[in-house]
């Protein structure tokens, strides 16, 4: 029981990857909804308020049985090529110009990476996203000291903790380990590691000494186990 909450709390493994996959589905539905409703004129679109057997796994009503959720191969496909799932599947509606949606199995494909490498964000994009939070985190820093009598180190805490400020968790999670705020990096490592494994390359060249070693690694252990099981 210890070692399954302990590999639970990791960065890095299977947990991580399923949680992506939900994520996909999510957006999915919702932009299939967004696409049905901008092409009909009718009442707001209902898809997938009904369990998906053929997309989810399962078996549909002609008793056909599906094994596996197409939204794992979608992240695979993804990670694999270096790409944001999301990006993914926005890159593909973007481009789309059918009567109807496309379906989830249009997206792991090299048109599907084409279409999200063009709307994928350039390195220039993420030093300035960066450059942009620090500025936040300084000011929203400085306004705890000042108003709630704070000191640097608790000033810092309380405006990492904070919703306000529009600082990603990435940014909470990397300056909370270099001040040593256990809390905010605990609170913030998962949603971290989503966010850095997605657009790695671009991280490291931007974000340079910033991105801690343990994300790092845990990177290294999700490309070359977790996601070559899966």
């Amino acid at each position: 029981m210890v070692r399954q909450k302990a590999r639970e709390a990791t960065i890095g493994n299977d947990r991580d990857f399923y949680s992506m996959a939900d994520a996909v589905r999510t957006y999915y539905i919702l932009e299939h909804r967004r696409y049905v409703e901008s092409k009909q004129c009718g009442g707001p679109c209902t898809y997938g308020m009904r369990p998906l057997p053929r997309w989810d796994g399962g078996v549909d009503a002609d008793g056909r049985v599906y094994e596996r959720p197409i939204w794992l191969d979608i992240v695979s496909y993804a990670l694999t090529n270096k790409v944001n799932p999301i990006v993914l599947v926005r890159g593909t509606f973007l481009a789309w110009n059918s009567p109807k949606p496309p379906d989830p199995n249009q997206f792991a494909n090299p048109l599907g990476l084409r279409r999200a490498r063009l709307i994928t964000d350039p390195p220039t994009v993420f030093s300035d996203n960066l450059k942009m939070q620090d500025h936040r985190f300084k000011v929203a820093k400085t306004l705890s000291q000042f108003f709630c009598d704070m000191d640097v180190d608790a000033g810092a805490r309380r405006a990492l903790h904070d919703p306000t400020p529009e600082l990603t968790p990435l940014y909470r999670y990397c300056i909370g380990k270099l001040r040593g705020a256990n809390d905010v990096v605990e609170r913030f490592k998962r949603a971290a590691f989503q966010m850095y494994v997605f657009d790695r390359d671009a991280y490291d060249a931007t974000w340079g000494d910033r991105i801690p070693q343990e994300l790092r690694k845990a990177a290294d252990h999700f490309y070359s186990e977790v996601l070559r099981c899966l």
